[in-house]
């Protein structure tokens, strides 16, 4: 096959192949995972927002979490950190979910990308509204930044 100028010629199997012998030892190990082990559950982001958005982020995130079996990990939005966080938590806990609630430093997309880094998340949750060609230029930079910078899959729940 050629791309360009460069000649490729693909075999019938990869280097790692668990065929591969090279002086009667296998080319790999199973004791070398190359990718998370099943059983530990990944954890899901997800910011707590008093907004039509953030709900429908909060109420994705929690099926995700059921769907998953997995813990998540709500972090406070500016201005969130005065509600009750003992409702939320009985909300969340009658759903069935391990929550951890994470207080925020008042920019909710940064806090967020650092979380979701920190606990190694497997996905984060974010809530998006429909906005006019003129507000996309304008607005909307938070969402942005977390799809950029996030370490994990992005689920964007469009109001």
């Amino acid at each position: 096959m050629r791309f360009g100028g460069t000649s490729v010629r693909f075999g019938g199997r990869l280097p790692h192949d668990p065929g591969d012998v090279v002086s009667g030892e296998p080319s790999w190990r199973s004791d070398q995972a190359c990718f998370p082990v099943a059983s530990v559950p990944m954890t899901i982001v997800v910011g707590n927002l008093a907004t039509p958005e953030g709900r429908a982020a909060l109420d994705a995130a929690v099926a995700e979490a059921e769907q998953r079996k997995a813990p998540l990990v709500v972090v406070a939005g500016p201005g969130e950190a005065g509600q009750d966080p003992g409702e939320l938590t009985e909300r969340l806990e009658a759903a069935g979910v391990e929550i951890r609630l994470a207080p925020g430093s008042g920019d909710l997309a940064d806090d967020l990308v650092r979380i979701a880094t920190e606990t190694g998340a497997e996905l984060m949750v974010i809530g998006l509204r429909r906005r006019s060609p003129v507000g996309k230029l304008i607005l909307g930079s938070g969402a942005q930044r977390i799809l950029i910078e996030a370490p994990c899959p992005v689920l964007a729940v469009k109001v």
